[in-house]
């Protein structure tokens, strides 16, 4: 009788772990239905080097921003399907949903081991499984969440494994190199997890030390295109980018409380937090600590709070103001709620710190605090809470099962969780309004959007001018007299008469182009627009006249 209950209770396992992955699964077709078809911005970029390496090969890679080994991936898919960019954005996404898959049954084998409480295995499933955040992320050509899986991988590997074999210390190192090839801010971890290691030797003893520095050793092959690329073509010897991206980093980081990119109709894209403070003759966030230090922590800890507050789940909305943003806010804020309580039980209980991957989830922990002190002191974007969420996320498991054993501990987690959603929602709506474009108080007090959208239609009434004629577009410009347009490219949007975004290109490389000449007095706004749609031929140079009766017919607009 009781090896029958076994085998029921082992089959209802099994039915309701197979449930969540699918209802994952359901989660991730709808996301990749949203996205599978448009790439903007950071994602074009990827295809461009991705195309690149294609094209050029793999040591031909000209760029000081970005590494190598996340457009390797890209084009890798992308030669299997003869270069189709849909089919390719599929078969990545699928790629990385299996990643992040695997990677939060890993983290719910871990709970399930330290408790011995088939809920900690379940809940971790469908706090992971369906956060609809991550699964998004694994339908866009970013490199976070692959990162992120990987780093979280090689952790659990690092220190809850028998590194002692080639066949488990090797993978795991590869992977903690390839994560900072993907994302090279993933190097923070490097140090503090070799630093780890080398505790778990002294307390333990149960590795080779001498195999794992071979490993290393071996495994530093993988930095070798982007130390080609760097030295090559721009006579820098580092592993990581060409940039000093961190120095840029650390100066936004006075300037914003947090950044975003929503892609919304007649919207700029991107989503500045303005600092509220006065910040003159401060140029990056450690002057801040000392020259203005009240500043400094309102700004820290705001950063902070970015870390732990994602904003909009979706990449494409068609308003400032969707339900998704709420619920997807709530189910995280519960979360969140639930990881820091199970960081509170285990830390109190010390049966819990006597099991034998105390010291794993010691390193979440660790590895945890210094990344989010490190990313505290950049512009934050909500991405960059990615790595904290899943190192932490075992700790939700541990929640549950402490939480469900008494029922005043039940109660007492429910008013505390409401609470703390309260709070959460009320700091997060509060820092939305420093972007002067989101008010969400006002939209709750008089159920409507407030209208912040400043724009210029672009028509003939307007001064216009012809610049040049290539052999597809013609460049033509118009004068802006409006002195509160502001000079920076990322605070505009150029839209067609059709809906499509132009582009921002200095360069003029093809039509549906533009650039704005700040600096030039009048200033002007620069469009590239091609023959098609103008009906101007080849070698035609057209009269300001022309150009006038084209944009009374196809006006424009300009929001900023």
């Amino acid at each position: 009788m009781d090896g029958f209950l076994r085998k029921v209770m082992l089959k209802k396992h099994n039915i309701s772990t197979i449930l969540v992955i699918i209802s994952s699964f359901c989660l991730f077709l709808y996301y990749l239905n949203n996205n599978y078809n448009v790439s903007y911005y950071d994602e074009t970029k990827y295809i461009d080097i991705s195309s690149s390496i294609l094209k050029s090969g793999l040591f031909e890679i000209v760029e000081p921003l970005r590494t190598y080994l996340y457009p390797l991936i890209i084009s890798i898919f992308s030669f299997l399907v003869s270069g189709n960019i849909i089919i390719t954005k599929v078969l990545v996404s699928v790629f990385q949903f299996i990643i992040y898959l695997i990677t939060i049954i890993y983290l719910a084998h871990v709970s399930l081991k330290v408790t011995k409480d088939k809920k900690s295995w379940y809940f971790v499933l469908v706090a992971g499984g369906l956060n609809p955040y991550l699964i998004q992320s694994t339908t866009l050509f970013l490199t976070d969440i692959l990162s992120t899986c990987f780093v979280v991988i090689a952790v659990l590997i690092f220190f809850s494994e028998n590194i002692n074999k080639y066949r488990i210390s090797t993978p795991a190192m590869i992977l903690l190199f390839a994560s900072v090839m993907i994302r090279p801010s993933s190097a923070i971890f490097i140090p503090i997890i070799f630093g780890l290691v080398l505790i778990r030797f002294y307390k333990k003893r149960d590795f080779n030390i001498i195999k794992i520095f071979l490993v290393a050793v071996l495994s530093l092959v993988v930095f070798l295109p982007q130390l080609y690329n760097n030295v090559v073509h721009f006579n820098h010897w580092t592993p990581l980018i060409h940039e000093d991206l961190y120095s840029s980093q650390s100066m936004w980081a006075t300037q914003y409380l947090k950044y975003g990119t929503v892609i919304s109709p007649m919207e700029v894209p991107q989503l500045y937090y303005y600092s509220p403070f006065n910040l003159e003759g401060i140029t990056n966030i450690y002057q801040m600590s000392y020259k203005n230090t009240i500043a400094f922590i309102i700004t820290y800890f705001s950063h902070i709070f970015g870390v732990l507050d994602w904003g909009y789940v979706d990449a494409y909305i068609k308003s400032f103001y969707p339900i998704s943003r709420l619920v997807a806010s709530f189910f995280l804020y519960i979360t969140w709620f639930v990881i820091l309580s199970g960081i509170y039980f285990y830390i109190r209980n010390k049966k819990n710190r006597d099991n034998r991957y105390s010291f794993t989830l010691f390193s979440t922990i660790l590895l945890s605090v210094v990344y989010a002190a490190f990313i505290g002191t950049t512009c934050v974007e909500s991405r960059f809470g990615y790595p904290i969420f899943l190192l932490l996320l075992p700790f939700s498991g541990i929640a549950i099962s402490s939480i469900m054993s008494k029922t005043r501990v039940i109660y007492y987690s429910l008013v505390s969780c409401f609470l703390l959603i309260i709070l959460f929602f009320w700091v997060s709506f509060t820092i939305d309004l420093q972007t002067k474009r989101i008010d969400w108080y006002n939209f709750f007090l008089h159920g409507e959007e407030k209208k912040v959208e400043r724009f210029i239609e672009l028509n003939g009434g307007l001064e216009w001018n012809f610049v040049v004629g290539l052999s597809n577009y013609k460049i033509v410009q118009v004068t802006l007299s409006n002195g509160d347009i502001s000079s920076n490219q990322n605070d505009m949007l150029v839209t067609k008469y059709n809906g499509k975004t132009l582009k921002f290109d200095d360069s003029f490389s093809q039509a549906d182009k533009y650039s704005y000449r700040h600096w030039e007095n009048p200033k002007h706004l620069v469009i590239s627009i091609s023959n098609k749609d103008s009906g101007w031929e080849q070698g035609y140079n057209p009269t300001t006249e022309d150009i006038k009766q084209y944009f009374n017919k196809k006006p424009y607009k300009l929001v900023y």
